[in-house]
């Protein structure tokens, strides 16, 4: 109860949360949503906390953290599912080091993949887009399976902007085989690059 958010954004700056929920899983989070819409209390859902300003009377309702919660991810053959809580960076790296190319850009990205999915989030001339396949949006009182094309991805949008009650629960990649050291270098470089103010 009263939970400040300056904890829990890049800014540290904003007000308290009147309730704050860091779910175990997606069957929690689906939950508690249901809860909060059956006795019409908003609900807002926050990824990494790196995209948002919260003003300094808070957040009314209930706030879902989705980083450090829903931060599974798999990997099977060229195919990648990580849930939404999973930081961009994280998965990056991940799927590098099983020499799987494509998602070296998100390095550069320090949200989550909710919210990289909610805005088509790219960097260092590749966006999400690209090897999103797709994603598993809770919608309308179930999980629907949602593809790239249904989520119509442009640049630093999706279908998502007009729906702020949908909620992205996990999403799933397609990449391409590739040499991990190469991948590795690859993303260090991006790294450097951030580091050093380059432009993405």
């Amino acid at each position: 109860m009263n939970e400040s958010l300056k904890r829990y954004t890049a800014w540290k700056i904003g007000g308290p949360a009147d309730v704050l929920l860091e779910p175990g899983d997606a069957d929690e989070l689906i939950g508690a949503i249901k809860k909060a819409r059956e006795h019409d209390i908003p609900v807002t859902v926050l990824g990494g906390g790196t995209n948002v300003l919260v003003r300094d009377g808070g957040i009314r309702g209930l706030t879902i953290r989705l980083a450090k919660s829903l931060t599974n991810v798999e990997i099977e053959g060229l195919h990648v599912s990580a849930e939404a809580g999973v930081l961009y960076p994280v998965l990056a790296n991940a799927t590098a080091g099983r020499g799987l190319r494509g998602l070296e850009f998100a390095t550069g990205i320090p949200g989550t993949v909710g919210g990289a999915v909610y805005m088509n989030a790219g960097a260092y001339d590749g966006e999400t887009k690209e090897v999103l396949s797709w994603a598993d949006v809770y919608r309308d009182g179930g999980v629907i399976r949602m593809s790239d094309e249904d989520l119509e991805l442009s640049y630093r949008r999706s279908i998502l902007h007009d729906h702020p009650d949908w909620v992205v629960l996990r999403a799933g990649y397609t990449l391409a085989p590739g040499d991990p050291e190469e991948l590795r270098s690859r993303i260090k470089e991006f790294r450097a690059q951030r580091m050093n103010g380059s432009p993405n």
